[in-house]
């Protein structure tokens, strides 16, 4: 039986690290307002992950 789709798994951590490792330099654009190359948005990603939440 053919497998359909991925041989791995879609998940965040894949996705920062593909374009991290292949294209840290290309631009990512979000609807014309937002722009970050993959390496940026990595650090960006890791300081949120990294941020504590204060629950009052």
């Amino acid at each position: 039986m053919e497998t359909i789709g991925y041989q791995y798994q879609l998940t965040l951590r894949s996705f920062l690290d593909y374009g991290l490792i292949y294209a840290p330099n290309q631009v990512i654009k979000y609807r014309d307002e937002l722009q970050f190359t993959y390496l940026e948005h990595y650090e960006r990603v890791k300081r949120l992950s990294n941020a504590r939440l204060i629950w009052e």
